[in-house]
C-alpha cells in the first residue's frame, strides 16, 4: 500500500485598490480579496517607501479585508500583506509602487546644493523641475524658484502627465528660463493632462528633429502667462 500527502489548498489573497487622498495629510484605504479562508484572521499590512531609507510602515487588522492609514508620509509605497489564521501565515503578491503620497506643495530651485525629498520647502527644493513633478501627486502645486541663476538646463523635455502645477514663484515669466539644452535641444515641456497647468515661466528650446519647445498632447493641459522664444522648427509650441 502507497502512502499520499493529504495537501489542502492555500488560500488566494489578493490585494485589490488603493484610494483616497494622496496628498499630505493623507488618508489611504487598502483593500484585500481572500478566497478560502476559515476562522477569524489578522491581516498584516506592511508599506515601505521606497524613496526613503527608514522602516516601512506596519498595521495589523483583525478580520477586515480594509486598511484605512492615515497621516502616510510622502512617499512612493510598495505594498505587502500577510494574513494569519491561527498557526498558518499566507501572503500576497506584493505590489511595487503601488500608490504614491506626496506634499500639497513642492519646490524646486536650480542646482539646489540642499535638495532633499520630499523637497516640501524652498530650502530643501528639488535641484531641477522634472524630480519636483516626479514627486508630485494630482493636485500639488510645484513651485518653480529662480534661485541664484534663474536659468533650469534640461536634456530632455520636462513631462508634466499628471493633475499638477508648475508655476513660476514670483509670477513674472521673465525670473525663470528653462532652456533646452543638448546637441539637438529638446523640447523644454511635453504636457498631456487636462488638469495640468504651467505658468509664469520662459521657455526656449527644440530643434527641427524633435517638435516645439512645449508640446501639448490630446489629453490637453492649460498654459497660462508664459514666454516661449521661437524655435528653429519656427513655431514654438504644438496642441
Amino acid at each position: 500500500i502507497g502512502c499520499y500527502e493529504n495537501q489542502q489548498n492555500e488560500p488566494e489573497i489578493t490585494i485589490v485598490s488603493a484610494s483616497g487622498t494622496f496628498l499630505v495629510p493623507s488618508s489611504v484605504t487598502l483593500t484585500a480579496q481572500v478566497a478560502g479562508l476559515s476562522g477569524p484572521a489578522t491581516f498584516i499590512w506592511k508599506l515601505n517607501n521606497a524613496l526613503s531609507s527608514g522602516n516601512p510602515l506596519v498595521y495589523e487588522v483583525s478580520d477586515n479585508m480594509q486598511l484605512i492609514a492615515q497621516d502616510v508620509p510622502a512617499g512612493l509605497y510598495d505594498v505587502g500583506l500577510t494574513v494569519r489564521v491561527g498557526g498558518a501565515s499566507y501572503e500576497a503578491i506584493s505590489r511595487p509602487a503601488y500608490f504614491q503620497v506626496a506634499p500639497r506643495d513642492i519646490y524646486s530651485s536650480p542646482a539646489n546644493p540642499n535638495a532633499a525629498y520630499p523637497y516640501a520647502t524652498p530650502e530643501t527644493a528639488a535641484s531641477d523641475i522634472q524630480t519636483a513633478v516626479d514627486a508630485a501627486v494630482d493636485g500639488t502645486r510645484v513651485h518653480v524658484l529662480p534661485g541664484d541663476s534663474g536659468r533650469y538646463d534640461v536634456n530632455s523635455a520636462i513631462s508634466i502627465q499628471k493633475g499638477i502645477s508648475v508655476i513660476g514663484e514670483t509670477g513674472n515669466p521673465l525670473d525663470v528660463w528653462i532652456y533646452g539644452s543638448g546637441n539637438t535641444r529638446s523640447r523644454a515641456f511635453y504636457i498631456n493632462h487636462a488638469e495640468a497647468l504651467l505658468a509664469n515661466v520662459s521657455a526656449s528650446g527644440a530643434s527641427r528633429g524633435n517638435g516645439k519647445t512645449v508640446c501639448i498632447e490630446g489629453a490637453g493641459g492649460t498654459v497660462s502667462n508664459c514666454v516661449f522664444t521661437t524655435s528653429s522648427t519656427g513655431a514654438d509650441w504644438s496642441t
